[in-house]
């Protein structure tokens, strides 16, 4: 019998990488034992500053795992703000976007309760647009939760193909693509960026639901304005922004595609409220 791909990874508009849910259990099982060589155990805080890849994912599975605290960042953050994250969290390592591990000099002793931090998954740090970035610390039941709400409302299962080319260090793409497709057993389509053939790969991978932004939604239609999706395609997903109106009216009427917008915030794990996904089409015309 095959094996049943997990994920593909589209680089620069190219297949790269793909991995089977068997083989990612084994690269699992192989970072874990790595991290644990070197240091890294259950409450220690790590810093992730690594790009959509299929290595990334394993990362963050083998911290789940070993219940270590991730603190996923862009790895194009400026040294300012990732010097007052460190400051502010106090990370025991940090791995880098080519898999580089550096142990930060030693911490000074927490001041959280054991009980607390034991409880938490992950800290994913806010924009700061209104102020001072702050950490939001998610716990395993709120990732958890999250994703089996996710799996139920968006009716995830082991047909279902979901493709985003969204960064798994924003909380988007961490619930859904991430830990809702590896609970589902859904086939994910991961990308590194919006490539100029985003959507011939949609259509060429049978892809069911599509996760981006309102700004990646417009680009795409703006360039794309005569694109026919295949048959089994049923809507993207949009959140993170508001949806224009105008914007989800022309996608319509161009594409005959749904397009379901989402609301949630970090401190919500992901999405607060969506869309129901059977929505009618001649909804979407008033």
């Amino acid at each position: 019998m095959k094996e049943k791909i997990w994920i593909k990874f589209y680089k620069d508009g190219m297949l790269d990488d793909k991995v089977t849910f068997a083989m990612a259990e084994e690269r699992i099982s192989i970072c874990i034992k790595k991290f644990q060589k070197i240091g890294i155990s259950a409450g220690d805080r790590v810093i992730v500053k690594m790009d959509n890849s299929i290595q990334t994912i394993i990362i963050y599975i083998s911290l789940i795992r070993i219940r270590v605290i991730a603190v996923p960042i862009n790895p194009k953050e400026s040294k300012v703000r990732v010097d007052f994250i460190i400051k502010n969290c106090r990370p025991k390592f940090v791995i880098d976007n080519d898999g580089k591990i550096l142990k930060l000099k030693k911490i000074k002793k927490d001041i959280y309760l054991k009980q607390y931090l034991s409880e938490i998954s992950t800290i994913i740090y806010t924009s700061g647009t209104t102020g001072q970035p702050k950490g939001v610390c998610l716990s395993w039941k709120n990732w958890e939760n999250n994703a089996k709400a996710i799996i139920k409302h968006h009716r995830l299962n082991k047909n279902t193909i979901l493709a985003t080319p969204l960064p798994l260090f924003h909380c988007n793409a961490h619930g859904l693509a991430m830990y809702s497709t590896f609970l589902s057993k859904c086939q994910l389509i991961l990308f590194d960026k919006t490539s100029k053939n985003f959507l011939d790969i949609i259509n060429k991978e049978k892809v069911n639901i599509v996760s981006i932004v309102p700004a990646i939604l417009d680009k795409l239609h703006t360039e794309n304005k005569k694109w026919k999706s295949h048959n089994r395609f049923q809507y993207f997903l949009t959140a993170a922004a508001p949806l224009r109106s105008d914007l989800l009216k022309v996608t319509m009427e161009n594409w005959n595609v749904k397009t379901i917008q989402g609301y949630g915030l970090t401190e919500s794990t992901n999405f607060s409220c969506t869309m129901p996904i059977d929505i009618k089409k001649s909804l979407y015309k008033r």
